[in-house]
């Protein structure tokens, strides 16, 4: 599988006259909570030569392959998400990688230092209200399903990765179970890796496990939104651009 993403996404970008920088595993396999049949996340970055950023029709900023979860961004928008403290283009940098361009290193080492600790966190708090959302208005029929499981490790993770972020201000880590031996209780640490250890063995979990995941999800979500959070950009982004530019100019 990774062979023929790996392929696909160079044939993309080929056809679109860019250059791939980043290729790497998100979502569940990247995160260590994956079940038999998970799907493949995979999230690239690309950039273009110079002139086809003086194209009178900008070329797209986005590139996605029409089968599976796959999907690109340029590199510019990638470091304006970077500049908002965007925990999901922070996650590229430290997922594992199917292919770096030499560059990234020294892109991984400007974007940890323009980290801000509560925007990402906001973010990742909102990521969990989605899932929170999910739980809420689950079919009656979805109830003790694996289906519940999934959301329920979801909102846990993003809630656990904002408290490290705001008690450790740096990256939190992506998978699992290097997270959960560093933040939250005692409990919640527990129930977490029991709903992954449930769904990587494609087991189904106990009701009570569940309950109380989701006692521990509203807990944490109280708890996290009770404080104010900043949502101030980078002010100095100069080191982005120059990185940028430098970047780009190297194609010409």
């Amino acid at each position: 599988m990774r062979e023929s993403i790996t392929e696909s996404v160079r044939a993309l970008c080929e056809e679109q006259g860019a250059t791939l920088l980043l290729l790497c595993l998100t979502g569940s396999r990247a995160y260590g909570c994956n079940g038999a049949s998970s799907d493949y996340d995979v999230r690239f970055v690309y950039v273009y030569p110079p002139a086809r950023y003086f194209e009178l029709i900008p070329p797209p900023d986005e590139l996605r392959l029409p089968d599976g979860d796959v999907l690109g961004f340029e590199l510019g928008k990638f470091l304006r998400i970077i500049r908002k403290s965007g925990w999901n283009a922070h996650e590229l940098l430290h997922a594992p990688a199917w292919y770096a361009h030499p560059c990234v290193e020294e892109m991984r080492a400007l974007c940890e230092a323009v980290l801000s600790a509560e925007p990402m966190a906001h973010g990742l708090l909102s990521g969990a209200h989605v899932y929170l959302r999910r739980l809420q208005y689950l079919p009656e029929g979805e109830a003790g399903t694996m289906r519940e499981c999934k959301l329920c490790i979801g909102a846990l993770r993003m809630m656990l990765a904002a408290a490290y972020v705001l008690e450790q201000q740096r990256m939190f880590p992506i998978c699992i179970k290097d997270l959960v031996l560093c933040v939250g209780t005692a409990a919640q640490r527990g129930t977490l890796a029991e709903l992954v250890a449930c769904r990587t063995h494609d087991k189904l979990p106990p009701p009570e496990l569940l309950a109380g995941a989701r006692v521990h999800t509203e807990q944490l979500f109280q708890e996290l939104s009770a404080r104010e959070y900043s949502q101030e950009m980078i002010e100095d982004c100069s080191p982005l651009e120059e990185f940028y530019l430098r970047v780009v100019m190297g194609l010409a």
